[in-house]
């Protein structure tokens, strides 16, 4: 990462990143397809309404290994929701039974190949360990939480609009996160980066690798603008058969399309700083995004379109004020 050329360093890093991640949003997807096909609308909109909570305690949990793990999801969710008619009860249980299952995996293949041995040393708590990976992980952590609590926020808007809106935002968030996952993905290639570019003292690399990181960005969400804008009816209809809510749909996610740029040069910008050892500056960015969503969603409330305003308007905002930070955080750490 610290020398060669840049483009195809981040490019190397950002693929198995983007596929390890996808695999990762394919439990939640596939538990609202066959939820929206399988039981209905009004199941669905429920599914989604869990999905913030759940984001809200575990928003930095992720994994790059869970092939196995999507396999078993599918073959469960079609047996617990299917064939013995479990409902979303089903979806809870073969989410839980697959992760379960691709722990157990991930832990013998570790183990296997000698990465851990469970001795008793391995467990000894020492302050030189832990209090740096505190330092840098409870910003992180508050930040995801911050982040999850404004989409709570914004869901009790929502949800006073009545189950056709909530099923139409879970379709729409759903595919959200999914495609979101591009440009998380060059964002954590970014992190990795500019880190090790920090430490090389290497101020023109790290400024060079993150203007490619964004013109990366660009073209890999470029598909995903087309998809969101022009085929958001296609798209809805896989997951759910309601015509009225692949309508609101089809209002709704065009506006996602649209503004996941600024949302790829968020991720960007925020692990930047992370990767310079600053973790304050992408925790107040969450505080951002809650604000955002809460004023606008406040503001637009009796329009399902003002609802999608108020989300892009939260990764517009946020991506401005990380953009200034990250151009604080790389001048003031080369003086």
């Amino acid at each position: 990462m610290t020398v060669g050329d840049i483009r195809k360093h981040l490019i190397r890093f950002f693929i198995p990143l983007l596929l390890g991640n996808l695999f990762q949003q394919m439990y939640s997807l596939v538990d609202s397809i066959i939820v929206g096909k399988g039981i209905g609308d009004s199941a669905l909109a429920a599914v989604g309404s869990s999905g913030t909570i759940h984001f809200f305690i575990f928003g930095f949990v992720m994994g790059l290994t869970h092939g196995f793990g999507i396999f078993f999801n599918i073959i469960l969710d079609i047996t617990f929701v299917i064939g013995l008619h479990l409902g979303v009860a089903g979806t809870v249980w073969a989410t839980v039974a697959a992760q379960a299952g691709s722990f157990i995996y991930c832990s013998v293949i570790i183990l296997k190949a000698g990465l851990f041995r469970p001795e008793p040393s391995v467990w000894k708590a020492s302050a030189g360990n832990w209090l740096p990976m505190l330092r840098l992980g409870i910003p992180v952590a508050m930040m995801n939480s911050v982040t999850a609590l404004g989409t709570m926020l914004l869901q009790v808007f929502v949800n006073r609009m009545g189950s056709l809106y909530v099923a139409a935002y879970s379709v729409c968030m759903k595919y959200a996160a999914l495609f979101e996952q591009v440009g998380y993905s060059v964002g954590l290639s970014v992190l990795t980066f500019t880190g090790q570019n920090f430490g090389a003292r290497n101020k023109e690399r790290i400024r060079r690798g993150n203007f490619q990181a964004a013109v990366i960005s660009v073209f890999a969400n470029l598909p995903i603008a087309v998809l969101e804008i022009f085929f958001a009816r296609q798209l809805a209809g896989l997951m759910v058969t309601s015509s009225d809510v692949i309508e609101q749909c089809a209002a709704f996610m065009p506006w996602l399309g649209v503004f996941i740029f600024p949302l790829g040069w968020l991720f960007i910008f925020r692990n930047a700083c992370q990767g310079m050892g600053n973790t304050f500056l992408p925790m107040l960015s969450g505080v951002v995004e809650v604000a955002m969503r809460l004023s606008f969603g406040w503001l637009l409330q009796r329009s399902f379109t003002g609802i999608a305003v108020a989300e892009i308007a939260a990764w517009t905002g946020a991506c401005v004020m990380l953009w200034f930070s990250y151009r604080y955080v790389l001048k003031s750490s080369f003086l």
